[in-house]
């Protein structure tokens, strides 16, 4: 022992392992022990209740646009589209779920081709599903439809109204983040325009002013 502080990661590795030499420590960087078997644990990431809980919510939402969809498929002849947007939605929305808890999970990029390749993807998949948003909102807000069977403009009231609250909650949520960043905005803007007009005046200046 020379008595130096050691990293809590490598004298918990030797701890286990029931000896030293077995992991790199911080103090001897001499290449005297091999540097691989010096790795990181796997960390739990802190957000892993938000993101079990953002994964289920995706899940059932996305499932339940699928299944609506595919249950009103020929139950909306005055929006053909609807049904068509909610499988697509839906598809798209669970295919995005295991990438999007891939990303958070693994925060520290290695810049490997398969993570490029795996970004490109969900890079994909968002750009499809902003592309479908707008093909939804289209159907969803050009024409109110009939819930009567029979009528020329009939749609499924479960499909129509589902799509309907599904987009609106979204095109609201997004307005009122735009709003509060916005807001926020504004009122930094204006701090420091505060700042820049209470700042006190140096002594040299005072002087030429008299």
């Amino acid at each position: 022992m020379n008595g130096e502080p050691q990293s809590s990661s490598c004298t918990n590795e030797e701890s286990r392992n029931g000896g030293k030499g077995d992991c790199l420590s911080e103090d001897l960087e001499s290449n005297q022990a091999d540097p691989v078997s010096c790795r990181k644990p796997l960390k739990i990431p802190c957000g892993t209740p938000t993101l079990i809980l953002l994964t289920i919510l995706g899940i059932l939402v996305n499932c339940s646009s699928l299944l609506i969809g595919v249950k009103s498929i020929n139950d909306c002849p005055a929006q053909d589209a609807l049904p068509i947007y909610l499988i697509a939605s839906g598809v798209s929305g669970l295919l995005k779920i295991p990438f999007f808890a891939y990303f958070h999970i693994r925060k520290n990029s290695s810049g490997s081709k398969t993570e490029t390749l795996l970004k490109r993807i969900y890079h994909l998949l968002i750009a499809v599903g902003a592309g479908l948003f707008v093909m939804g909102s289209i159907a969803v807000y050009q024409d109110f439809p009939s819930f009567h069977p029979g009528d020329a403009n009939y749609c499924d009231k479960l499909c129509y109204h589902y799509a309907f609250w599904f987009i609106s909650c979204i095109l609201i949520i997004g307005f009122l983040v735009i709003s509060i960043l916005m807001v926020a905005m504004l009122a930094g803007l204006a701090l420091m325009c505060l700042e820049y007009f209470n700042r006190p005046v140096p002594k040299d200046q005072e002087n030429n002013q008299k």
